[in-house]
């Protein structure tokens, strides 16, 4: 088993955790210029589906994302739009996906809400894989697929290293 996590603003990140041979690699939310005009920044379902083969993902966890007051409608629907087109790759590949609230997944590792110390919570977690996990983007991803791994019943079996 494959566990993916993501974190799926246009900055983005996925994680992919192979808890038994306990190794993560991750890359920042791939996008590309599109729209009618190619002036729109979006998610590129065709490299996320190439990193999910290439890793052999069984699993994805989405962290649930929504609009807020404070966003514009523009940016409220982009953040949507990319999410969509996360569970369709997954969808598309026949890999299981759930979405998980940013309240479930940091409460179950004890994660504060801020990002700076949530990256540091994932260091901590994660340490050999500290460079990886470089963004804050990057590490809530990376925290998300640990929650998964968890909540699959099958952490990894030893501290986790980069996978190459």
């Amino acid at each position: 088993m494959v566990v993916a996590g993501f974190d799926p603003g246009l900055d983005g990140g996925i994680v992919a955790i192979h808890p038994k041979k306990a190794l993560l690699a991750c890359i920042t939310m791939p996008t590309y210029m599109g729209g009618a005009c190619r002036d729109k920044r979006l998610v590129d379902a065709q490299a996320v589906r190439e990193f999910l083969q290439r890793h052999k993902v069984t699993h994805a966890f989405i962290e649930d994302v929504w609009s807020t007051p404070q966003m514009g409608v523009t940016s409220a629907f982009s953040f949507g739009h990319g999410k969509g087109r996360l569970e369709g790759v997954c969808e598309g590949l026949g890999i299981a996906w759930d979405t998980v609230s940013p309240m479930r997944w940091k409460g179950e590792l004890w994660v504060p809400t801020d990002k700076q110390e949530a990256k540091a919570r994932a260091h901590q977690l994660m340490p050999a894989c500290a460079k990886l996990l470089s963004s804050e983007d990057k590490a809530e991803a990376g925290l998300i697929a640990l929650y998964g791994c968890f909540t699959l019943n099958c952490p990894p079996a030893k501290p986790l290293e980069p996978w190459k």
